[in-house]
């Protein structure tokens, strides 16, 4: 986001802000706290590969569920960007922890890194093409690497789709505390920028952003 805040103006990059902000918010709580049950779930678990499997099939409900609001908001804007922004940040940290646990984390690297260069990419042409709708594409390459990879999911575990439900009172009943204080904390370290965007300080929450981006 440093190479970004040099690449866009000030106006639009604070608009990216705020709605990644209310992203890192809401993507706390979007599941009940069903997605911090990962680690601990998958070692209490003896079968581990069907702990992964009724893990992803949760996070395909959720997501799911998610993208079905973001889509019922449409016609809000800055609703639906927020809310498609959530998706992806939700998404992120379910496949970190699974391929975390798989071992196999050079793969979610390599598509974060991807579909960062990627939204990169087109928010520098949108600015040089004087896009109107730039936040509409700076969602838009997560959103197709969500659709892409429920889609192989689904595909994947498509038998016993609602077995994940057996997870889901003890994944409450295990990360209850931790949604609360992740939320808490998110909003702490956000809270500063959403004032400064709704008080029309372009200028002073873009030079905040990026001393938070700096020391972070």
């Amino acid at each position: 986001r440093r190479v970004l805040f040099r690449s866009v103006s000030q106006s639009r990059y604070t608009k990216l802000e705020y709605i990644n902000s209310f992203a890192l918010i809401f993507s706390n709580f979007n599941d009940f706290g069903f997605s911090f049950y990962g680690y601990f779930g998958y070692k209490k678990e003896a079968d581990k590969d069907d702990f992964l499997s009724r893990y992803l099939k949760g996070y395909c409900f959720f997501a799911g569920l998610l993208s079905l609001l973001a889509l019922s908001m449409f016609w809000k804007s800055i609703v639906f960007l927020i809310l498609a922004r959530t998706v992806y940040v939700y998404s992120y940290r379910v496949f970190c922890i699974y391929f975390n646990l798989k071992d196999k984390m050079i793969w979610i690297n390599c598509t974060s890194c991807c579909v960062s260069i990627l939204t990169f990419g087109i928010l520098c042409l949108s600015h040089y093409f004087s896009f109107s709708e730039y936040a509409l594409l700076y969602v838009l390459p997560g959103l197709a690497f969500i659709v892409l990879t429920n889609s192989i999911i689904l595909f994947k575990i498509k038998k016993e789709f609602w077995s994940f439900f057996s997870l889901i009172k003890p994944a409450v009943r295990f990360s209850w505390s931790l949604v609360i204080n992740y939320t808490f904390t998110a909003l702490l370290a956000n809270m500063a920028k959403l004032l400064l965007y709704r008080e029309g300080l372009v200028s002073l929450m873009a030079s905040f952003s990026l001393i938070q981006r700096l020391v972070s």
